[in-house]
């Protein structure tokens, strides 16, 4: 029972430091595989909008020239910076009349003495050119129940705020024909902060998980050999001094 009790716990512990160490991986490899596509020269906007999959050319610079939706924007939630809480700004960029892009601003800290309100982010009007890198979108995070924003003095709509973008969904919702998401490199809007997480940093976080998950394997080996074999095997041999 006991044997079984604790090849189970080193089997479960093992495991979970496995797959932590497997994440770590992926990770290295993705940033990897950044470090070679943002090498590349950028690409121009016809030659991105001329790909059969625009995936081919994901983490690719590429230059863009188009109007953007202020109107539209979207303030994604639960995306703290620095260990302040705030928001990562979404804006669409209309490129032509059938193509537009998602385009990763930046971040935006959320007021401290009113946690509801929305700060307003400086868009240019009129036709605007960019760097940008081609991305898979936002991180998934948790939904969670959010409640209503307000900015300056009238209340924003709910769907401003929201945890997560689904980006098909945002386009029947906007009629817009979104193609993608981009991360805007250079800056557009002086108040928005755009130091976006290294991958190769938080790979950190997956190896010291990993190291947690294999220390507790070898104490639940260790102590089950302690309490099983080699307290038994003292007392044993005291035994007979004692009679």
């Amino acid at each position: 029972m006991v044997w079984g009790a604790c090849a189970f716990t080193m089997a479960t512990t093992f495991s979970l430091g496995q797959w932590q160490w497997s994440r770590a991986e992926q990770k290295w490899a993705l940033q990897e595989q950044m470090a070679k596509a943002s090498a590349l020269a950028p690409l121009s906007q016809e030659a991105y909008l001329g790909l059969v999959d625009p995936v081919d050319a994901l983490h690719r610079r590429v230059v863009l020239k188009g109007h953007w939706l202020a109107k539209d924007t979207l303030y994604l939630d639960n995306r703290p910076y620095a260990g302040r809480a705030g928001f990562w700004v979404l804006t669409p960029l209309v490129l032509s009349p059938n193509r537009a892009l998602l385009v990763q601003r930046g971040w935006v800290p959320r007021d401290v003495s009113d946690p509801l309100r929305l700060q307003d982010v400086a868009t240019p009007e009129g036709e605007v050119e960019m760097l940008a890198e081609v991305s898979a979108g936002p991180s998934k995070m948790f939904e969670l129940s959010s409640s209503k924003p307000h900015g300056g003095e009238s209340e924003a709509p709910l769907s401003r705020v929201r945890s997560n973008v689904d980006l098909k969904a945002l386009a029947t919702e906007l009629s817009l024909p979104l193609l993608g998401h981009v991360i805007e490199l250079d800056a557009s809007a002086p108040d928005l902060i755009r130091d976006w997480p290294v991958v190769a940093d938080t790979a950190s976080r997956n190896v010291g998980y990993a190291f947690q998950w294999y220390a507790l394997c070898a104490l639940a080996f260790f102590l089950c050999v302690w309490y099983q074999i080699i307290q038994p095997s003292r007392h044993a041999k005291r035994l007979p001094s004692d009679q």
